[in-house]
């Protein structure tokens, strides 16, 4: 009589292993052990004494050397129903179930195989789970376990029905090959052969074995040696031994975690890509990727994070890594209908505007600290420190417009940059006129404050141009670049003015706070570093205590002087405006909250909602050569532009990181920890 259920075919598999016993996992023992024990009827009894010899010569052997892997979670039934146990107690259980953990425990504890941690687990559960064993009968056709986990088996693999089955949508043709469909959670038993193609939904898979042929999974995935053919995860991670040639492996928001990697095809983490050992060579983007040991050779596109020991290009492949803002599924060939793909731009132009407002919250925070430290300054110096304030002034009010001119052309960058990286049209509504009229105020807010001095309308002409030329991303992809060069150029110099005015402002600030020592600004900004509190709550509460208990008259006098009214009144506009895009921010966070749910809920396409305050970065020691990107489109780019392409000098043991620019890519010093997003001021009490 043929194997039909799933207790059968895992007896029919472990007598079969008689041979390679060592390769068999206590899950299948105490499933046979369970079968065994309340075997009834000829066939079964016979079979009994032949199951309880496999199961004891199974005990007196050591496990088998299982190689390093991360694939670890191959037990899922044995892992779903003590999850049942722990979380609904024991009366939760069938019969099955309760013989099934019975033979699992008593298992754990004897010859070699003794698991100590299973045994931790059920110890406490033992006695009661034996004694609503013996207490109850087996009724007719109660066996929960086939509904808890499906085992698939090589036999089932090679009868299922032979079709094509892609396995994200807009995958070329796949070939035809046997191809199976389950409801997860599901094990794949003796691993994937090379023509066979599993899909998996509403729960995880593991596979004990290699995955040769092809994955598709809805949860996360674990296997326990090499993948070399194709897996998509929807969202959860995937987790394996090794990543070796030709391999295609897809964690949409999930991270894809490994020992090595050699070559693969494609490795795509929407969270991020851990390999414990080294990376050799192949494609690989991530938000964040790290290599435990080595880098060598390989194109590797990060928006957090890239760290390894060493990083180096191979002798046969170059390195090149790519800092980006952004990357898509369409990165792995998946083609979206028109609705997703509006859904996803949307979300990508609302990170975008966000990324935005961050910078007008930090630009707006320090022209209104610029304000108020000049109040107080104003309140205590005499006529002979009026050249150094009123130069200050100059100097901080250029820093302004320059904030400001350098934000607006990061916006343009950022939209353009967007649209080829994308290959679509971004929406309207989030990037064009309607960013470019949030641009024009931030710069008109300047002008009516006479922070716009000469050459400003010009600056601002020059911005508009740039911004027709664009067409809003309209023009094909030769204007773009085009346009994108000059973008960067003007970007570069203005960086060049605003830190020689940095600079410039340094020197100045320490020579009035000299001058004047009385005003008490830098004890100031320690105590509200010390504090962890803005600098502007500090300054504000100093020029209200400054207004309500004057020390002197002379200070009284000045703080009433039209030219302090008229800064007093600039500040509490600057604040706000930071009151401003704090509800601006809320407001987008909840908007691209509510994209990411629809995209989840409709497509099952997982949208990262974390804006990145700091841009992205390479840290390692580095070897001469390896070459570092800006931009993704530079990759396809014949002849780069000046300053495009970093191209790295041999570091020694010195570890560097290498940052994205606002420009171009430079050398940083590593930060422990990404900095946050800087809080809106508090009101003017």
């Amino acid at each position: 009589m043929p194997a039909t259920t799933m207790v059968d075919r895992v007896v029919k598999y472990v007598l079969s292993m008689r041979d390679q016993l060592a390769q068999v996992r206590l899950e299948e023992a105490a499933i046979c052990s369970a079968y065994g024990k309340s075997a009834s009827g000829f066939r079964e009894r016979s079979r009994r004494s032949e199951i309880s010899r496999v199961v004891k010569n199974w005990l007196s052997m050591d496990s088998a050397e299982r190689p390093a892997t991360f694939g670890r979670r191959q037990q899922l039934l044995l892992r779903v129903v003590i999850n049942l146990l722990l979380s609904r107690g024991v009366d939760s259980l069938s019969w099955d179930e309760t013989g099934f953990l019975c033979e699992a425990f008593d298992l754990a504890v004897q010859g070699k195989r003794a698991s100590e941690r299973l045994r931790g687990i059920l110890e406490p559960h033992a006695g009661v789970l034996r004694m609503r064993r013996e207490a109850r009968k087996r009724p007719a056709g109660a066996d929960m376990l086939e509904t808890r986990v499906r085992l698939v088996f090589p036999e089932q693999l090679e009868e299922s029905a032979r079709r094509p089955a892609p396995l994200f949508p807009g995958q070329p043709r796949p070939p035809l090959g046997p191809t199976l469909e389950a409801a997860g959670p599901v094990r794949v038993i003796g691993g994937i052969p090379d023509d066979c193609t599993v899909l998996v939904t509403g729960g995880p898979c593991s596979v004990d074995g290699y995955l040769l042929g092809r994955l598709g999974v809805s949860d996360g995935c674990d296997i326990s040696e090499n993948i070399a053919g194709s897996v998509v995860a929807a969202s959860g991670n995937v987790r394996c031994r090794n990543i070796i040639e030709k391999a295609f492996v897809v964690a949409k928001s999930g991270t894809v975690k490994f020992v090595q990697a050699m070559n693969p095809q494609l490795v795509f983490g929407g969270a991020r890509i851990v390999a414990s050992d080294s990376i050799s060579r192949g494609l690989f983007y991530g938000a964040d990727i790290k290599s435990g040991n080595l880098i060598r050779g390989g194109t590797f596109h990060v928006t957090g994070r890239l760290s390894a020991k060493q990083l180096m290009p191979d002798e046969a492949c170059p390195l090149n890594i790519v800092l980006r803002t952004a990357i898509s599924f369409e990165e792995y060939g998946e083609q979206l209908g028109s609705e997703a793909l509006h859904l996803r731009a949307r979300a990508a132009g609302i990170r975008r505007k966000l990324m935005h407002l961050g910078n007008m919250v930090r630009a707006t925070q320090a022209e209104a600290e610029h304000a108020a430290s000049t109040i107080v300054l104003r309140a205590f110096s005499d006529l002979r420190l009026m050249n150094v304030l009123e130069e200050r002034g100059r100097a901080g009010r250029r820093v302004a417009v320059l904030n400001r001119l350098i934000g607006a052309l990061q916006e343009l960058y950022a939209g353009a940059e967007e649209a080829l990286a994308q290959h679509e049209q971004i929406p309207d509504e989030l990037t064009g006129e309607a960013v470019f009229s949030d641009i024009e105020q931030d710069l008109d807010e300047l002008a009516r404050d006479g922070a716009a001095e000469a050459g400003f309308a010009q600056e601002h002409e020059q911005i508009r141009a740039l911004y027709e030329r664009l067409g809003w991303l309209r023009n094909d992809r030769t204007d773009i670049l085009g346009v994108l060069g000059q973008l960067r150029d003007q970007m570069e110099a203005w960086i060049v003015e605003r830190q020689g005015l940095n600079a410039q402002l340094d020197r100045l600030n320490g020579e009035v706070n000299r001058a004047v020592p009385e005003a008490g600004l830098e004890a100031l900004a320690q105590r509200a570093k010390q504090d962890r509190e803005p600098k502007l709550a500090a300054l504000q509460r100093k020029i209200m205590a400054l207004k309500n208990n004057p020390p002197t008259a002379d200070v009284q006098r000045k703080l009433q002087a039209p030219l302090v009214q008229l800064m007093i009144n600039m500040m509490q506009r600057r604040i706000q405006r930071l009151n401003e895009l704090g509800v601006s921010i809320k407001t987008c966070k909840h908007q691209l909250a509510a994209v990411s749910e629809e995209l989840q809920a409709k497509y099952r396409l997982g949208e990262n909602t974390r804006v990145e305050t700091t841009p992205a970065t390479a840290t390692g020691r580095f070897a001469a050569g390896v070459r570092i990107y800006r931009d993704a489109y530079v990759l396809e780019d014949p002849k780069p532009a000046a300053g495009a392409v970093l191209k790295t000098p041999d570091s020694g043991e010195n570890t560097i990181t290498y940052q994205r620019g606002l420009a171009c890519v430079i050398a940083v010093e590593p930060e422990a920890e990404p900095s946050t997003e800087p809080p809106p001021a508090r009101p003017t009490p």
